[in-house]
């Protein structure tokens, strides 16, 4: 059984479209906080599970059974590690392999990097097929990118939300001016700019990306 954790995000629905074209939706669940936002997969017969990254029953539960597991990043900025910590906790306990893991009978291979230097160790020596980086790996981008080029592997970044326009645009904590309001404003340029492919949450978000950061709009996906 398949475990995609944070499934009603868009990274999640897009890996489980992908699993429904080679696997049972029976043998997928989606673990999610909130099921009754995951109607539409229910509908399609895959399994429905409670999932909060803050509680450790409702991970404990949404992982029985499972064998493989996917596990999507938190949106929530400074709770991370213990939320991610947690996951990987009820996974050991359900006797899965949480940071690298393998869907062999499909021929894919997933390496989890937990930072920028493991993700450019595994580009340099595994060489695999997308390298995505998830949000806020602005910073880790620039870095990872050339690694990518040089060997001929997609780059993924998933923006989420605007560094620039949380700290400058929206909360108004630094000036646009400023050394930090500059700083944000150059890291969402060239991390977009950089990337073969920036995953947005919506299109209103895909356009102030491409507008902000010069970059083709065809480039975006939501």
């Amino acid at each position: 059984m398949i475990v995609v954790t944070g499934a009603t995000g868009q990274l999640g629905r897009l890996v489980i479209a992908a699993l429904l074209k080679t696997v049972p939706a029976a043998n997928i669940v989606a673990a999610v906080r909130s099921p009754e936002k995951a109607s539409d997969l229910a509908a399609l017969g895959v399994q429905v599970r409670r999932a909060d990254y803050s509680d450790a029953a409702s991970l404990d539960a949404a992982l029985q059974g499972a064998e493989k597991i996917l596990l999507i990043s938190s949106n929530e900025i400074g709770q991370r590690l213990t939320q991610h910590r947690a996951v990987i906790d009820a996974a050991k306990r359900a006797n899965v392999k949480l940071l690298a893991y393998e869907l062999t009978d499909h021929g894919y291979e997933v390496v989890t990097a937990c930072d920028g230097l493991r993700a450019l160790e595994v580009a340099g020596s595994e060489r695999p097929d997308v390298i995505l980086v998830p949000y806020p790996g602005h910073v880790d981008v620039p870095f990872i990118a050339p690694v990518a080029r040089a060997r001929r592997i997609p780059l993924l970044f998933d923006t989420f939300i605007s560094l620039y326009d949380t700290i400058v645009e929206d909360r108004g904590l630094r000036r646009p001016t400023s050394a930090i309001g500059r700083a944000t404003h150059a890291a969402d340029t060239v991390a977009c700019r950089l990337a073969n492919l920036v995953l947005c949450d919506t299109p209103a978000h895909a356009d102030y990306f491409a507008a902000a950061s010069g970059v083709d709009r065809n480039r975006f996906r939501t």
